[in-house]
């Protein structure tokens, strides 16, 4: 099956940020208070479209949790992408650092999505 030039750009891109994440998750697990890091990536069943979540958790000393989200969605209609921080806690999630939220072509975001999740890796308390 043929593929066309821009959606194995976005499909490129998403590669490198599931890469930039992992090398992120990779990065926490050396930082003194931080406890426990894992990365998951996942991807949903969505009707009508393609979903990528990618997320990167680290368990702080403290008993507090940071959570670093890239969330692409692929419809035809466009790529939705949301990238944000939240600190996690006995009581909920509070929004540290909200990093992306927008509609784009493929093309848009393919171009969009490296510098992204480049932001995302650098948000945050720890």
């Amino acid at each position: 099956m043929a593929m066309n030039p821009e959606s194995l750009a976005l499909l490129s891109a998403i590669g490198t940020c599931h890469g930039k994440l992992r090398d992120h998750a990779t990065r926490l697990r050396l930082r003194p208070g931080v406890r426990e890091v894992t990365h998951v990536c996942n991807l949903p069943a969505v009707e009508g479209a393609f979903r990528v979540e990618d997320f990167v958790d680290a368990e702080l000393v403290s008993g507090d949790a940071i959570s670093w989200c890239l969330e692409v969605t692929v419809t035809p209609n466009g790529v939705a992408v949301e990238a944000d921080v939240r600190r996690v806690h006995s009581q909920g999630q509070d929004l540290l650092v909200g990093i992306a939220e927008g509609t784009y072509t493929a093309n848009e975001a393919a171009r969009a999505l490296p510098e992204i999740t480049q932001r995302l890796c650098a948000a945050g308390p720890v």
